[in-house]
């Protein structure tokens, strides 16, 4: 929500009560999110182009896990992991306008 937080709720079995189990804090206005397919990643935008994916942990909490903007995909290491603070991977190359080398806008 623009409060720069988000509410994952959960239900257990269909007619059950849905139940708040996790809020996360955020860095800016929440302008969308979405799941991956398996519902293990969840993607949330922010009103200044960025986007940062969050993985829920064994125990139930949500750990930013990467960060996707103009300038690429950043992955954040693991807390006490001893790997580099990030890794980053570059975006695509962009032709002309917006469309990705290679693919042609619709």
């Amino acid at each position: 929500s623009w409060d720069k937080t988000v509410a994952v709720w959960k239900q257990e079995m269909e007619g059950q009560p849905w139940r708040q189990v996790s809020t996360i804090a955020v860095a800016g206005k929440v302008e969308s999110l979405a799941w991956s397919v398996t519902g293990s990643i969840l993607a949330v935008s922010f009103g200044d182009g960025e986007t940062s994916l969050y993985k829920e942990t064994y125990d139930g909490r949500f750990e930013e896990m990467g960060k996707c903007g103009e300038q690429g995909y950043t992955e954040l290491a693991k807390p006490g992991g001893g790997s580099p603070a990030q890794a980053t991977f570059d975006a695509p190359p962009m032709m002309g306008g917006d469309e990705p080398m290679g693919g042609q806008a619709p």
